[in-house]
């Protein structure tokens, strides 16, 4: 598409994503190309009617008969990067030790990447046949990245009194995560617990972040590649409102 050389995140992306893109695209670099491919023609960018200096420029394109489908995908897209990110900017900066934000925040990017791929099965696979072999299941993507520990850190933090830590260590540490359900019902048993049974939280997010990157890319990239099968086809260019050549069609009437 006319698109595919003309953008990059880099220059043409949101603030926060021109922020945060270099810290991310070593470990989650196809989400800039499913980003090129498949969320740039959604917006105003594509539209040489507007003026590359206005806001407005990287907004959705106001079409309200842009399939509702189609921007749920962009906005489950837009998240996992954006909590990933806030996740990242914890691990990075935060100078005072609260790890269980970064839990929440990595927890929001695998429910939004979950999202994201229910979409594209459930409801874009019917409107556009995709062949669901050509889909990845999140099982699938379970299996391959740490989204089981997230999930009991952030469980354990979020609905639990606040978790408890060994006297002896730096604030930082936390229990491993093999012993985080007794420990988010016991401060005791968290003293108790020999040393060894805890790890330093900003090294272990650090390497959980990069995990769970790693874990999603090949499914963007699964995703990018059978959308990219169809989006020349007339299913693909009516969820987009695009006309043969890859523009805007004219914004319905109010």
């Amino acid at each position: 598409m006319q698109w595919d050389e003309r953008f990059n995140l880099i220059e043409h992306g949101d603030r926060f994503e021109r922020q945060w893109w270099p810290f991310l695209k070593n470990d989650f670099d196809k989400w800039e190309k499913f980003w090129l491919h498949h969320i740039i023609p959604l917006t105003n960018r594509i539209d040489d009617n507007i003026d590359d200096k206005e806001p407005s420029k990287l907004f959705l394109r106001e079409d309200n008969k842009i399939d509702k489908h189609v921007e749920s995908m962009m906005m489950a897209n837009y998240s996992v990067f954006y909590y990933i990110a806030r996740a990242n900017e914890v691990v990075k900066l935060d100078s005072h030790g609260f790890p269980e934000d970064a839990f929440i925040f990595l927890q929001a990017a695998t429910e939004n990447a979950r999202n994201f791929i229910g979409i594209i099965r459930k409801d874009l696979s019917p409107k556009l046949q995709l062949n669901l072999n050509d889909i990845p299941e999140w099982k699938h993507i379970e299996a391959k990245a740490p989204i089981d520990d997230i999930k009991r850190y952030r469980n354990a933090f979020i609905h639990s009194p606040r978790l408890g830590r060994s006297p002896l260590l730096q604030w930082e540490c936390i229990p491993k995560a093999s012993h985080i359900k007794r420990a988010a019902r016991s401060w005791s048993y968290v003293q108790g617990l020999p040393l060894d049974c805890f790890v330093e939280s900003r090294p272990y997010l650090q390497k959980l972040l990069i995990d769970l990157m790693r874990g999603l890319n090949p499914a963007w990239e699964q995703v990018r590649k059978a959308l990219d099968s169809r989006r020349t086809s007339q299913a693909y260019r009516q969820l987009y409102r695009l006309d043969s050549q890859g523009r805007p069609l004219p914004r319905p009437k109010k």
